[in-house]
């Protein structure tokens, strides 16, 4: 079992290397519960494990590696925490940067209470605690969860200077940098058109009609679109 701890730990350290950027490692712990199935606890975590890892910050640690890594410590992956000191002795035996903890509870007025702590391990520090209060599990996890999650997250980037480096976000950039190049080939389609439509002209209003002989041609003959000379006006689709 060492062996597996040591290769989790290699793999773990390696990960972090090829993506050339410094990133904490995030683990979940399990959340003490009253009344709450355990499924519903590993449904709750696992949204919390999805919208954490949104963030290019973190490696969030996958349940089963943590399993693994406790059972070779011989720490009971089943016991929860849900104080600062177990937080960060947690924390250290997984090597983790920051973890997350807390309680559950569904009570007998048909709400449901989700505290949740998150923690700077190496400064043994609560970057911050959030709790949620409703009357649905649909509730809990379409509102409360992303609330206490981005509250969470900008916490911690306000604690590191700088910003929340979100995955999924849409660069508002991307446009600005395609229009320097559609910009001239747009020029380019003009031009052509441009050119186009004065050869038109040129044929159909100017020229005369027997420039070398400088007698009347006997018959209007009709302009026939494809040919007139209009060059090669270049396609590109957006």
């Amino acid at each position: 079992m060492k062996k597996i701890l040591f290769l989790m730990q290699l793999l773990l350290s390696t990960s972090l290397s090829v993506s050339g950027n410094e990133k904490d490692v995030l683990a979940i712990l399990t959340l003490e519960a009253k009344g709450v199935s355990q499924k519903g606890v590993s449904t709750i975590m696992a949204e919390i494990a999805r919208h954490f890892s949104t963030d290019t910050s973190f490696i969030v640690l996958e349940d089963e590696i943590i399993q693994l890594m406790l059972k070779e410590q011989g720490f009971d992956r089943s016991a929860t925490c849900s104080n600062l000191q177990c937080y960060t002795g947690i924390g250290h035996l997984l090597t983790a940067s920051n973890v997350i903890g807390g309680t559950v509870t569904f009570k007998a007025d048909k709400t449901i209470t989700l505290t949740l702590g998150f923690v700077d391990v190496a400064g043994s520090e609560m970057i911050c605690e959030e709790t949620a209060r409703v009357f649905s599990i649909s509730a809990l996890m379409q509102i409360e969860l992303p609330r206490i999650t981005k509250v969470m997250m900008e916490k911690y980037h306000k604690g590191k200077n700088f910003a929340i480096p979100i995955a999924k976000r849409t660069d508002t950039n991307t446009k600005k940098r395609k229009s320097p190049l559609l910009r001239p080939l747009g020029w380019l389609a003009t031009g052509a058109l441009l050119a186009g439509g004065g050869a038109l002209a040129y044929y159909k209003y100017i020229r005369p009609s027997d420039e070398s002989t400088g007698s009347p041609s006997t018959s209007e003959q009709p302009v026939i679109a494809s040919d007139i000379p209009t060059g090669d006006v270049p396609v590109h689709g957006r």
